[in-house]
């Protein structure tokens, strides 16, 4: 049997043979063929950094160097390959995380990336001149805008939340991953404009944001695959049942039930997770990337952090709201699976091996794990892990010439962070320069950032600041 999701108040429930089913689309809504698929994948390149600890920590590297890189399209799956480096040195790093490294960063990128004139995010660095101009997709504001609602400055969410209302279908209540408001929607990026909107309406108790929130939570259920068994699919009109859309939907109705009490937002919740549980976890307790819903053996094997992530996140909810399963014991599982060293997602030089855009879930996952449920002698090792990432990431993606800015791979940075990442692991690599780095290519010019990638950091920092 299968439940179709209809409002927030009423399910119902479908014999999953039948070839009659159809998903409820609330009355009015005008639901237009999707236009040709436009792809937005990108690789998730291992994001290669160093050793580095908070609070004195001493790290034995491993020989090898392993990367995986996924995409979200169902035709490919990770892939890893070993270096031939034949040893690599202990190396001890003993820097504090700043206290202010959050607000910090996040200044940084309110400076460089927002521009007043347009009340929008810039995807270009202004740095390279005021006069470039590049929309940020939805994703992107999605990632930086958490990062502006975890500041809890009212008056940058206001700005932040109206520049995302921009990106609406308007026929459909969900947001496209351009400002053309077209059926180009993803699901994954919409649950994350749901934390949005949600922890907005907390910081200003404007109602305007909590009703965004519960419209597209509400679109999100429909989303799920009542033709067969189950899943969210990943883009609006396609067939593809991504672990990443099932996962944050379900997160997403869990922030939203935190401040509605509204059951049926909770149940989708567990049917989310027990789906995760029944079709997307690997015997090592991480998540493949997602299947073809015509065919549920038709699975993509990759695995990324930003999966195992929400599952934390979900399930750390789930501990606080539900008794129907253990859900706490089965967090700890994967939470020592995301940190098992020689697992899916660390290099061989003991560092998680996703890029910076991808990985702030991860550290979301931890932390809302320690500190919405109770203590855990595993948490200990959780905290200490968490903070030495950070610590990493820190000291070898920072610009030291771009204080409180950072690159996404250090080996794709300045020559002065490749030696210094080179002299700490000894991979003997020979530096290839970047130009793509500098304004207008130039390397004689200002090295430009990334916005998606600090709005990862920033929310990196804020998640780490929570637990030291």
């Amino acid at each position: 049997m299968v439940t179709i999701y209809k409002t927030f108040v009423e399910t119902v429930t479908i014999d999953a043979t039948s070839e009659t089913s159809t998903t409820y689309i609330p009355l009015g809504t005008n639901v237009k063929n999707a236009v040709s698929e436009i792809t937005k994948n990108s690789q998730k390149i291992s994001a290669l950094t160093s050793s580095s600890s908070s609070s004195t920590i001493a790290t034995s590297l491993t020989a090898s160097d392993i990367s995986h890189h996924s995409t979200k399209s169902p035709s490919q799956s990770s892939r890893s390959k070993s270096s031939s480096v034949s040893s690599i040195t202990t190396s001890t790093y003993t820097n504090n995380i700043p206290k202010d490294s959050f607000e910090n960063t996040l200044n940084e990128v309110w400076d460089r990336f927002w521009l007043f004139e347009k009340s929008q995010w810039n995807d270009d660095d202004s740095i390279c001149g005021t006069s470039q101009f590049s929309e940020p997709v939805v994703w992107d504001q999605a990632v930086i805008g958490r990062a502006i609602t975890d500041s809890k400055n009212t008056e940058k969410i206001e700005k932040v939340t109206e520049a995302i209302y921009r990106y609406k279908n308007t026929a459909l209540g969900v947001y496209s991953a351009t400002t053309a408001g077209d059926d180009d929607i993803y699901n994954d990026d919409n649950a994350q404009l749901v934390w949005v909107f949600v922890d907005g309406f907390k910081a200003t108790g404007n109602e305007k944001h909590l009703d965004a929130a519960k419209e597209v939570m509400l679109f999100l259920m429909t989303q799920w695959n009542s033709q067969g068994k189950g899943g969210v699919i990943w883009k609006y009109n396609a067939d593809y049942i991504a672990s990443i859309s099932t996962v944050e939907a379900a997160l997403a109705a869990l922030r939203l039930y935190s401040v509605t009490s509204d059951g049926a937002l909770l149940t989708f919740a567990e049917d989310c997770m027990d789906f995760m549980f029944e079709y997307f976890q690997d015997t090592d307790k991480l998540f493949f990337d997602g299947l073809n819903k015509n065919n549920y053996n038709d699975v993509n094997k990759g695995k990324l952090s930003y999966t195992a992530g929400c599952a934390l996140s979900s399930l750390a909810y789930l501990s606080k709201y539900s008794s129907k399963r253990d859900w706490k014991s089965k967090a700890i599982a994967i939470g020592k699976a995301a940190m098992n060293q020689k697992g899916a997602l660390y290099n061989g030089n003991s560092i998680w091996n996703n890029q910076l855009k991808y990985i702030h879930l991860l550290y979301a996952g931890y932390v809302d794990l320690l500190t919405l449920t109770d203590w855990d002698l595993e948490f200990s090792k959780f905290k200490q892990e968490l903070v030495r990432q950070c610590s990493l990431m820190i000291e070898f993606l920072q610009d030291p010439d771009d204080k409180s800015l950072y690159f996404g791979l250090s080996t794709e940075a300045t020559e002065k962070m490749f030696q210094k990442y080179e002299v700490a692991f000894k991979e003997d690599n020979t530096f290839k320069q970047n130009k793509d780095i500098y304004c207008d290519g130039d390397v004689n010019k200002h090295t430009k950032k990334s916005l998606m990638n600090n709005g990862s950091v920033a929310q990196i920092l804020y998640e780490v600041s929570r637990i030291l």
